[in-house]
């Protein structure tokens, strides 16, 4: 059985999704360096770009490799967008900003 985002996004792409902190407030967005299994669970590796759970606590992840699960068992099914594709204009922001 094919997982619902497994398919859908290739090494190099960009993504974001909700860093199960309760709730969908707190994101993480980075390239896909590769796939794992964790947990039982298959996983999109990234190079986190963006934190928002650990920059709101004063720390952060960037730099470091998180892993996204490529579907969430109930979750996924009645959602859509839990993992999104980060366009380039949205890259180009994040660049721009990362550097002033």
């Amino acid at each position: 059985m094919t997982l619902k985002y497994e398919n859908k996004f290739s090494i190099g792409d960009r993504i974001k999704a909700p860093d199960f902190a309760g709730n969908n407030e707190y994101w993480i967005a980075g390239e896909i360096i590769g796939t794992s299994v964790r947990n039982g669970a298959k996983c999109f590796n990234i190079l986190i770009t963006e934190d928002t759970l650990a920059t709101r606590a004063g720390e952060t992840r960037v730099g470091d490799v998180g892993f996204v699960p490529m579907e969430c068992l109930l979750g996924d099914r009645v959602c859509d967008n839990r993992v999104t594709l980060v366009k380039a204009a949205e890259v180009q922001i994040y660049e721009t900003n990362r550097y002033q």
